[in-house]
């Protein structure tokens, strides 16, 4: 019996690569997706920190306040609780700290107009005026972006303005269902 096998034809070659395009596609839109994910989550997971927040300095302690900064060791945002004086952030040795996604950069632009930077492993300190309800410390703007810098989300704390002088939405605290709205 003769053997006829001289390897693959052209159309094999084009079929099998186009089955590996086609996968390489669908792996990455699943990835992109999965940071996008991650990164709302981050969102998600600050806004709840921040309710928290207004809700033990209402009912506790006014001089409560959280810390929103980077871990370089860990390579990803923590929120962790203490107080603030006035001058010196001190964290508290009781309430554990918060982790957000390793797949968010998150950006602040202070109220005062100050350019916008990334947060590092110094942080910001945010604390909520238990009187008026007003931002006392960490008023501004957070830019919350995928890991490539595409943009998710802006929240803003406080009464900010954008350069162009229109007001910026602002969260507030629904104190019947505990939601934050715009």
């Amino acid at each position: 019996m003769k053997n006829n096998n001289k390897g693959y034809s052209m159309v094999e070659m084009i079929i099998c690569v186009a089955i590996i395009s086609v996968l390489g596609a669908l792996g990455f839109l699943t990835m992109n997706i999965v940071y996008t994910a991650k990164a709302n989550s981050a969102v998600n997971t600050f806004k709840t920190q921040y309710a928290t927040l207004k809700t033990v300095t209402e009912a506790q302690d006014a001089k409560t306040a959280f810390r929103l900064y980077y871990d370089d060791t860990e390579e990803q945002y923590y929120i962790e609780y203490g107080t603030w004086n006035g001058s010196a952030f001190t964290a508290s040795t009781t309430k554990a700290e918060v982790a957000l996604s390793d797949r968010v950069a998150i950006y602040y632009k202070a109220a005062s107009g100050s350019t916008e930077s990334i947060i590092d492993t110094t942080g910001v300190v945010v604390q909520y005026n238990k009187s008026d309800g007003s931002v006392l410390k960490g008023a501004g703007t957070y830019r919350f972006a995928k890991s490539n810098n595409k943009a998710i989300t802006d929240l803003v704390l406080g009464n900010t303005s954008d350069a162009v002088g229109s007001t910026v939405d602002t969260l507030k605290l629904n104190k019947n269902s505990g939601n934050l709205t715009r």
